[in-house]
């Protein structure tokens, strides 16, 4: 009679969750799960003593499937999911449950999903964003959800007029800037490179005869020559200045060797002088007066070798000055133009933005919004292999997840 009831109980479990299955739909048995989607875990197994269903209260709720397309449950701890399907995670899970907990037999486990993740439309769609996903639902119902294709109206060709005058200015005020910016970048190169003349590179000389790139050069060149001149001015300053110093310390050299001369002539006539006052022939106020005009050449000497070396000093200060001079200007320049390429970067991806804005809206006004164009829908999607582009048509059926783009072609 035992046996028979847990049969009986069995049966009618299995009879339930064929039936809940039933009610989630047999269009989904092969859905692969993802993060955002939203699902309810039940489970139950068979108690071994009174032979009852036990459901097991601990995974009641809704479970979020999150961003790394994992679920957390209890006991249970953290499941991989993405990419499945629910009935392989219902015989996932009631394995585990089995092993964990040291159940006699193996429990029964039913994964349904409550809500899908959602889609995206985008591209000529009147309202693209994002929408919740409907089993069964096809590209061209999905399009139908978000508006239809995109209408072009008066108003709106208007506001499109208006975007392309300004797309068109902002080109326009980036090319004359940029070319102010490309002959900065040449002068800067030319002092950098120490050149005595500034010239326009090879690649510019088809653009010489343009006004624009002409006045640019004009002024460049002319800042070219007002630094340099500046420079030459500087260095040619302290290179008369060095050559007085180098002249005065060669006169302070002969002027040297002449006390050097002298110091010796007196040195003799003191030792002379000495020699007499040491015989008695001659007074003590000689060699007194002999040793003063002996001291005296010494403390010229000195005098002169004091200032040839300060003379000296100045000269090796001018020539660090020189160098720091010319380096100070070099590294100017380097600094100017890294701030001038980072300019020109950054124009550059201004006037690509501004490209594609107006390549935008000319293909919208040309196609004039659908009125005159054929539709046609391309879904991207991220599949457990990787990303996927289709190429679809009305009937062909959306997938939570998908990133359905419209498209207008003549």
């Amino acid at each position: 009679m035992k046996i028979t009831v847990v049969k009986t109980v069995k049966i009618a479990l299995s009879c339930f969750f064929l039936l809940l299955n039933g009610i989630v739909g047999a269009a989904s048995s092969e859905y692969k799960l993802g993060p955002q989607d939203v699902i309810q875990i039940k489970v139950f197994d068979l108690r071994a003593g009174s032979g009852e269903a036990h459901q097991w209260t601990a995974f009641d709720g809704d479970i979020i499937v999150n961003a790394g397309g994992s679920i957390s449950l209890p006991l249970l701890g953290a499941i991989s999911v993405n990419g499945i399907t629910v009935e392989n995670l219902g015989k996932l899970i009631a394995e585990r449950m089995q092993a964990r907990i040291g159940l006699a037999e193996l429990p029964s486990a039913s994964v349904q999903v409550t809500k899908y993740r959602p889609f995206y439309i985008g591209g000529a769609a009147e309202k693209p964003g994002e929408y919740e996903y409907r089993p069964n639902i096809t590209a061209g119902q999905a399009l139908t959800i978000a508006g239809g294709v995109y209408r072009l109206t008066p108003s709106n060709r208007l506001s499109f007029d208006r975007d392309l005058t300004t797309q068109h200015g902002e080109i326009n005020l980036i090319t004359r800037d940029n070319v102010g910016l490309l002959m900065r970048e040449e002068r800067l190169n030319s002092e950098i490179e120490g050149r005595i003349k500034f010239v326009l590179a090879d690649k510019f000389l088809p653009m010489a005869s343009q006004p624009e790139y002409s006045n640019a050069f004009k002024a460049e060149e002319l800042l070219f020559e007002a630094r340099k001149s500046s420079l030459d001015y500087q260095v040619k300053t302290i290179s008369e200045t060095k050559m007085a110093l180098a002249k005065e310390i060669e006169a302070l050299d002969k002027k040297s060797q002449s006390i050097d001369r002298q110091i010796e002539l007196t040195q003799k006539d003191l030792n002379q002088v000495r020699d007499l006052v040491s015989k008695g022939l001659s007074v003590s106020t000689r060699q007194l007066a002999a040793e003063q005009n002996a001291a005296a050449f010494e403390n010229t000497r000195l005098d002169i070798q004091l200032a040839r070396l300060r003379a000296q000093q100045e000269l090796g200060k001018l020539s660090r000055e020189t160098i720091q001079l010319q380096s100070k200007m070099k590294q100017e320049a380097i600094t100017e133009l890294a701030q001038i390429q980072a300019k020109l970067l950054q124009n550059r991806a201004k006037e690509n933005t501004a490209a594609s804005v107006m390549k935008i809206v000319e293909q919208t006004v040309k196609s004039n919004g659908g009125l005159n164009s054929n539709v046609s829908y391309i879904i991207h999607r991220l599949s457990p292999e990787g990303p996927k582009t289709i190429f679809a048509s009305d009937d062909d059926l959306i997938e939570p997840g998908d990133v359905l783009d419209i498209k207008l072609t003549e």
